[in-house]
């Protein structure tokens, strides 16, 4: 399964992991699952892109399918990785 790095990094990428981690408990989702909607919700992205090293790996990915983030939780996401 995606292991995260530590959410107290400080800069940019600190910020969007936290903020990626709060709509996902908020949400049931797991980080990956955020990450993922996130990028396909880009308008700017035709196709999303994953890897996978095991089973459990693409059943977590499928599960950022059918389903979209919030117009909030995209404003969010977007803010903390300026």
């Amino acid at each position: 399964m995606f292991q995260p790095p530590d959410s107290t990094n400080n800069g940019n990428a600190g910020r969007l992991l936290q903020a990626n981690r709060k709509i996902g408990a908020v949400i049931g989702k797991t980080p990956a699952q955020i990450a993922i909607a996130w990028v396909i919700a880009n308008p700017a992205v035709s196709v999303g892109v994953m890897g996978c090293d095991q089973i459990a790996d693409l059943d977590e990915n499928l599960g950022a399918l059918g389903w979209r983030l919030s117009d909030d939780h995209l404003a969010r996401l977007n803010g903390a990785g300026i």
